[in-house]
Order: structure tokens, then sequence, then C-alpha cells
């Protein structure tokens, strides 16, 4: 689940007794309720949810073999009675994926390991639902869902449906994503655009981009209303005096945490990140550029340059990092940057706010109107005003802190459970 359901959950469970968690099963067009056993684990780290076993146009046929012997596996895994059976099969899994991963997948960076739930065990009895009853949907799982199916039972059935959008980039910047996501993205969110009750948004940029959208294609639009997203980063004791990795040094690196795929920027602060070392300030000052964030997609350009060692020593691509070291790398950052070329909200943004940092911030979509006059805010195409800020940062490191110490007197990111209270509120006066 992403950290919205997640929130959205413990916050229901505290305050609305007759709210029930769900999961929509494209298989039966129902929603179920998700099983006692695995809610826990499922709204936490513990555990992720596996693709549905029988979804339309059989997903699961596209799978690679190797991924559906590991749901197989997982799934005797998880059945089985007896810890000898139970280990074995985690070492059987460990070796098939050992063949071709660096990182066991199924395994945060401290070692815990995260069980792959199969939906069919995940989920249980249909939930009927009727004109009292509200469905928010705080999920991305939009490839998930037959939405000419789900409209059809809403009339059916006369409850009232409020979905949370991101944001539409696939949409308006097609070539940042692969061609196969893009008709399904659409189908779903035009068909929800018209037929929801109400379409929450995290910034006035997604919401006039939704009008816009719409408007172009002579679509009915439903209500839209802006909700931003939470941040809590709970502080580690002691995290400014923990023990970096060894390649690290206190108030020496930048920071950028982000998926690595194309619309991120990547390859502006590796060309920006070259120059630097060319004019030597990199090697004068010792800094480096920490990159975290998982593998995404369409980056084979930007990964074979980290892969390459182009960067000496100077550059450091984390791609499995838990809670506890993202707060110890955002604690001891000089600054963090954000050069994505369009976002719909900009949340490690808010993260490195919370941990008192400055960030270079680009003006992408939601990100001027957010941040701008908290932080600079540079065009994402504008590579030479990137080298100027980032250099001058470096050169002076006063410079960030002054401008991290004023982000307190112009910014106040909500907490989550601010952030879940304010969509239940929209959800119950708009709905």
């Amino acid at each position: 689940m992403i950290r919205v359901e997640s929130e959205l959950y413990s916050y229901v469970k505290l305050h609305l007794q007759n709210a029930t968690p769900c999961f929509y099963d494209i298989s039966t067009n129902t929603y179920r309720r998700i099983s006692d056993a695995w809610i826990g684990p499922l709204t936490g780290p513990q555990a992720m949810l596996a693709p549905p076993v029988t979804p339309r146009e059989g997903w699961v046929r596209f799978m690679p073999n190797r991924s559906r012997v590991l749901l197989a596996l997982e799934r005797i895994r998880l059945k089985a009675e007896h810890q000898m059976l139970f280990d074995a099969v985690d070492r059987l899994q460990r070796l098939m994926l050992s063949i071709r991963e660096h990182h066991f997948p199924l395994e945060d960076s401290k070692g815990v390991r995260i069980s792959l739930v199969p939906s069919d065990m995940a989920i249980g009895a249909s939930v009927m639902l009727g004109e009292n009853d509200v469905v928010i949907s705080a999920s991305s799982d939009w490839s998930r869902k037959n939405p000419a199916a789900i409209a059809a039972l809403k009339q059916q059935q006369k409850f009232r449906l409020v979905v949370i959008c991101y944001d539409i980039i696939p949409l308006i910047f097609p070539q940042f994503f692969p061609s196969q996501d893009i008709e399904s993205f659409r189908i779903y969110w035009e068909q929800m655009f018209v037929g929801a009750d109400l379409v929450l948004v995290n910034a006035k940029c997604t919401k006039d981009d939704i009008e816009n959208y719409c408007r172009v294609r002579n679509l009915a639009f439903t209500k839209i209303a802006i909700a931003p997203l939470g941040c809590d980063l709970t502080k580690v004791a002691g995290e400014n005096t923990m023990q970096l990795r060894p390649e690290l040094r206190a108030g020496q690196y930048v920071l950028f945490v982000s998926t690595i795929e194309p619309r991120k920027n990547h390859q502006l602060l590796l060309s920006v990140w070259r120059e630097l070392m060319e004019d030597g300030l990199i090697e004068r000052t010792g800094f480096k550029l920490v990159f975290v964030g998982r593998r995404g997609w369409m980056n084979e350009a930007v990964q074979s340059q980290l892969d390459g060692n182009l960067f000496a020593d100077t550059l450091l691509y984390l791609e499995h990092v838990n809670d506890e070291e993202l707060s110890i790398l955002y604690a001891n950052a000089a600054f963090c940057v954000y050069p994505s070329l369009y976002e719909g909200f900009g949340l490690p943004v808010v993260e490195a706010f919370t941990r008192g940092k400055a960030v270079i911030c680009s003006t992408g979509g939601s990100l001027g109107e957010i941040f701008e006059g908290v932080m600079p805010c540079i065009d994402p195409l504008d590579k030479s005003a990137w080298r100027r800020q980032i250099a001058s940062w470096i050169e002076c490191p006063d410079y960030p802190k002054e401008a991290a110490a004023g982000v307190s007197r112009c910014f106040q990111a909500k907490t989550w459970p601010e952030a879940i209270s304010n969509i239940i509120t929209l959800t119950l006066s708009s709905v």
C-alpha cells in the first residue's frame, strides 16, 4: 500500500468506527474486505500486496516466469505450518533471485523479510455497498481496476465514490512513461473524472491540469478539491552524531531523493556535477552528490552513468535505504536538490524541510506553486542557473544554512493526521 492508504487506515481506525478497509477485486468487480490477519502488515512495512491472480485480460500471463515462480513459492511459504518448510522456501527464493539480483527485493535494508501476499489470500468477503456508503480510493493501482465495471457497480449499488488523483503527468507528458501504461491510465482517469462524486488533488496545479485536460476533450468533469499531503519524519535519537556511511562526511554532500526515471531529471544534475568536477570545485571542497531512490523506468542513460564509475568517488547511488538511514542522510546533508521536470506535489521537498534542510527546487508543475518564495526555484531546463546555484551553496555553506533557517517562517507542512482529517472533512462535506 502507498503511504496515503496506510495513513488513511490508521486514522479511520481511531476516529471512524464504521469504516471498512477494502480492496477492489477486478476478477469479481466487487469491493472486498481485507482480512483481519493481513490488514496490520499490509498497512505497515512488513507486507505488500502481490498482483491479482485473475485480473482483467489475464495479466499474470504476462509476468516473467521467474516472477510467477516467486509468487507461487511465496504462497507456499505464507501457508507453511512448520518452520522448516517456511525457512526452506525462503532459502529457495533467495537462491533463485541471487542469480540476477544484487539485493533480495523482499527484504529491507535491515534484513527484515517483507511478505509478498497474494491478493486472494489477503481479501475476504465482498462488501455490499449502498447509498449511505462512501468509497475513498486513495491508491495508485489504476492498472488493476476496471473503470467501466466500477461505474456500473456504482450505478447499481448507489454508493458515492471519492478518488485521490496525485497527478495526470502521463497524460500531459507521455514521453516520460512506457507507452503500454499510458492508455490504461487514460481510460481509468477519464472515467473517474466524469463518474466519481469527488476528485481530491494535492495541489492547485493538478486541479488546473485536470480541468484543462477535460475541457479540451469535452469531458464534463466532477467536483475537484485540494487536499495537500502530510509529512511526518520521525527524528532519530542522536541522528546528527550517528555514523554515516564511510564514503560520506557530514555537511559535505548534496542529496537528491527520488526514483530514477526521466521526469525526475537526474541527467541535469549529472551534467552539472561533471562541469563542477572539471572546474575543480568538487576536488577543492571534497563534496559529493548522493542519489537515493529505487530504479524506475526508461532510465538506461542515467543508469549507465551511475554504473560506469564516470564520477570517480564523488557520486554515491543508494538504491535500498530504510527510514532510519534516510533520516540520517537528510540530517547530515549540506543541502538538497529537486530538479524534477514536473511534479504533482513534491513530497521529498517537504520532507527535506521537516529535516531543517534547504532545497534548490525546480519550477516544474506544482513545485513553483508550493515552494517559490520559500527556496530558490529554478527552471528545470536551465542548466547554467542550476550550476551557478549549486556552486554558490557549495562554496558558501552559510547560504543554505540561512535559507533553511527561514523555512519555518515561510512554510508549515501538515502532519499526516492533519492531512487525513482534511481528506475526511472534504469527503463528508462534498458528497
